[in-house]
């Protein structure tokens, strides 16, 4: 398999956790939720390079984890823009033209190794492979008089990470115009790619509101 990337989106704040701690930084079981993001990914290839995406106004709290934690010293950092699109096309700028790249959520850390080997295995297959799951609840869509029911078998709640063709997502984000995407599934397929999704995991939940850090701690206690 080609060498492995990954790209850690850490520009969070703590607004809906009701903190004045970026979420990203917020201790999960002894540890910053962006240690335990990164871990995961060093398990499931302990070669991979990693980027961190950060605010420039976090850099000096990130150098200090990485103090604590020396086996982050070998992770690339890279200061992030405006959006998601700017802060990853940052961390794109530090990495080669070759290879497979994740793009991951920091405030993701429970993904499991085997769904990040998974989309690794598919982006080497197939040019990409996008975590996600169908939408099992029903679903209506807000309209001018109300509401309208969407067939929930045609939708699917996307997750990260996704995993990409290296080169293949350095033309995407090169050859786009605008930077309002929401992930990168989004701007692959905005230029032509067609888009490999693989199951994702329910408990590969985004850490958002206080009660999902909760929920992380218990899920990490039944390991």
């Amino acid at each position: 398999m080609k060498k492995q990337f990954a790209i850690i989106v850490a520009g969070g704040s703590g607004t809906r956790m009701g903190s004045s701690i970026p979420k990203q930084f917020l201790m999960l079981n002894g540890k910053p939720i962006l240690v335990h993001t990164i871990q995961q990914f060093l398990a499931a290839n302990a070669d991979m390079t990693i980027v961190v995406v950060l605010p420039e106004i976090a850099m000096q709290q990130w150098f200090q984890i990485v103090s604590d934690f020396p086996f982050l010293q070998k992770t690339k950092t890279a200061v992030g823009g405006g959006t998601r699109f700017d802060s990853v096309k940052n961390g794109l700028a530090l990495l080669p033209n070759e290879g497979l790249i994740a793009v991951h959520d920091a405030v993701r850390p429970m993904a499991s190794v085997t769904l990040i080997q998974n989309c690794f295995h598919a982006a080497d297959e197939f040019g990409n492979g996008i975590a996600a799951i169908a939408c099992v609840d029903t679903v209506r869509q807000k309209i001018k008089n109300g509401f309208e029911m969407l067939d929930r078998n045609n939708l699917w709640l996307m997750q990260t990470p996704q995993c990409f063709d290296l080169e293949k997502l350095q033309s995407a984000y090169q050859n786009t115009t605008s930077n309002h995407f929401t992930d990168d599934a989004e701007v692959f397929a905005a230029s032509g790619f067609q888009l490999h999704l693989v199951e994702g995991e329910k408990n590969n939940l985004k850490i958002t509101l206080p009660q999902d850090l909760h929920f992380a701690e218990y899920l990490i206690h039944l390991k």
